[in-house]
């Protein structure tokens, strides 16, 4: 496995510098990118913010069947995934429960799989297709 690091930020030179500090050298940052091409050859997304509105990234990467990984420290979370099911959730700034979660999905390619697939069935339920007829009927109602 490779960690890669997309997008940037006022933490980005101390992250460089604990990558060299501990010898890393299977964690590549690439600054900021269109994320794309990195949720298609991606398994795994990873998501440590401690609080997100509401965390589109989350959606992309399980629309490309990412299994996200994420802090359980904002309400939205827990209606978008469904935890140890299509996405797995750890207490806030449980950084150690986070890795255990991460290596127990990484290493059972079984486990990995199930939950990609329920991950991008998940993304489904905000496509503009199922989303979209919805906000309109709201617009309607609320002109009317």
């Amino acid at each position: 496995w490779e960690m890669i690091i997309v997008g940037d930020g006022p933490y980005l030179p101390n992250l460089k510098n604990e990558i060299n500090e501990f010898s890393l050298p299977r964690v590549k940052l690439k600054g900021f990118q269109k994320p794309e091409p990195y949720y298609e050859k991606s398994k795994i997304f990873i998501i440590p913010s401690a609080y997100e509105g509401f965390p589109n990234t989350l959606l992309e990467a399980q629309s490309f069947g990412c299994v996200p990984f994420a802090f359980d420290s904002y309400d939205a979370l827990r209606w978008i995934v469904k935890d140890g099911f299509n996405a797995s959730l750890s207490p806030a700034y449980d950084y150690k429960h986070l890795a255990s979660n991460i290596l127990e999905v990484a290493t059972s390619p079984k486990k990995l799989s199930e939950m990609s697939s329920l991950s991008n069935q998940n993304a489904e339920r905000f496509t503009i297709d199922t989303v979209g007829p919805i906000w309109l009927n709201f617009f309607k109602k609320i002109v009317n």
